[in-house]
C-alpha cells in the first residue's frame, strides 16, 4: 500500500470508528442507550474519510445509503422495534458501507440481532423465574409487590447497538471495500 496523508486519514478514521462502535455496544449493554455524541463522532470520522477521498460521487452514494437505512430504521422505530440511538447508529454505519456493502451489513446486523434477541429472552425468563422463586421461598423478605409486578420490572429492552456494532466490525475487518482492507491484507 502506498502510504499518503489521505491513506493515513482514512485508516485513522476507520480505527477510531471501530473504537466508537465498541463504545456504543458497551454503552447499550450497560444503559440501553446510544449517545448522540457517539453517533455524531461516527459521522465525523466518516466526514474525515470522505474529505480524504475528495470524491463528491463517493459522498453522494454514502448519503443515499444512509438516507435509505435511516428510512428503514425509522419504520422499525415507529413500531417500537428499534430505539432512536439504534436508528441513528445504523444510518451512520450506512455512510461507511454505501450500497455496495449495505446488504451484507444489514444481514450480519440482523442475524446478530436475532441471536441477541434469543439470548435476551432466555435471560429475561431466568430473571423472572428467580424473582418468582425468591418470592415463594422467602415471602417475608419479598417486597410489597407481587411476583408478576416484580417480574415486569426486568428490562424489556434489547441492546441492538451490539448487533449494529458487530455488523460494523464485520464491514471494517472483512470487506474489500473497507478503508482498512489494504492494511489488513498487508498490501
Amino acid at each position: 500500500m502506498n502510504w499518503t496523508i489521505s491513506n493515513g486519514v482514512q485508516t485513522l478514521s476507520a480505527v477510531i470508528c471501530i473504537l466508537l462502535l465498541i463504545a456504543a455496544a458497551i454503552g447499550d449493554l450497560r444503559f440501553y442507550r446510544i449517545s448522540n455524541r457517539l453517533v455524531g463522532a461516527v459521522v465525523a470520522c466518516f466526514l474525515a474519510l470522505a474529505a480524504a477521498k475528495a470524491s463528491w460521487i463517493f459522498l453522494g452514494w454514502s448519503l443515499a445509503a444512509a438516507a435509505c437505512t435511516f428510512a428503514l430504521a425509522a419504520v422499525l422505530f415507529a413500531y417500537g422495534l428499534f430505539g432512536g440511538g439504534d436508528t441513528k447508529l445504523a444510518a451512520a454505519m450506512a455512510l461507511w458501507t454505501q450500497f455496495t456493502d449495505l446488504p451484507r451489513f444489514l444481514v450480519v446486523m440482523t442475524a446478530c440481532g436475532g441471536l441477541l434477541g434469543v439470548v435476551w429472552v432466555i435471560r429475561r425468563l431466568r430473571q423472572r423465574r428467580q424473582i418468582v422463586d425468591t418470592d415463594v421461598s422467602a415471602p417475608s423478605i419479598a417486597s410489597e409487590m407481587t411476583s408478576p409486578q416484580r417480574a415486569r420490572e426486568v428490562p424489556n429492552k434489547l441492546p441492538y447497538g451490539v448487533a449494529i456494532a458487530i455488523g460494523g466490525l464485520d464491514f471494517f475487518l472483512f470487506s474489500p471495500n473497507s478503508p482498512l482492507a489494504g492494511v489488513l491484507s498487508g498490501q
